[in-house]
């Protein structure tokens, strides 16, 4: 096509267009190449670090290999290393553990609350605490103490129920008793 202009140089419209020069594509094109050698170097050497990281780990993995078989064949026995009976056992064994639980719910003072119960394979302990406002945490405790014993139906799993230690403490202006008792299981 012909293109007639008859306006000066400098009042012609510029072309606008980018115009590429293969002299700067072939500049360009070793700094593309080093870019790309760089990263292939720095994703093989993450993936060496990442395989020895694996080894490593597979490798104790198959050592704890034992101590995993051991600790299954412990979960199968429902047993604790102290000797403290599981849920398991305890339901299980011949004291019918729910109903002597709501025994002491039904014999507990107003005033007194249990902080801890324990059972091991013979031996039976209770810790709780008393506030009284009349003075008489002794009394509830040795009150509790007795209803318990004297609850045959409580007292059947038991050879014997005594009272522990008893401390008394000041919390604020109020004394609190906490107490301990202790059984020996049939």
């Amino acid at each position: 096509m012909i293109e007639i202009n008859l306006l000066p140089e400098d009042s012609r419209p510029v072309k606008t267009g980018v115009v590429y020069d293969p002299k700067q594509f072939l500049f360009g094109l070793p700094v593309i190449l080093f870019i790309l050698i760089i990263a292939h170097f720095y994703i093989t050497a993450q993936s060496i670090s990442v395989n020895k990281e694996y080894s490593a780990l597979n490798k104790k993995w198959k050592e704890t290999a034992a101590q995993r078989e051991a600790l299954k064949s412990n979960k199968d026995k429902n047993t604790l290393s102290n000797g403290t009976l599981s849920f398991a056992q305890a339901s299980k064994a011949r004291i019918a553990w729910a109903q002597k639980l709501a025994l002491i719910s039904t014999n507990l003072p107003q005033g007194v609350w249990l902080n801890e119960l324990i059972v091991n394979d013979k031996n039976f302990t209770l810790k709780g605490s008393v506030v009284s406002a009349d003075k008489q945490e002794m009394g509830l405790i040795n009150d509790f103490l007795n209803s318990l014993k004297q609850d045959k139906v409580f007292f059947s799993g038991f050879l014997s129920l005594e009272l522990g230690p008893v401390q008394r403490e000041m919390v604020g202006a109020t004394e609190r008793v906490d107490f301990t008792f202790s059984g020996q299981l049939k």
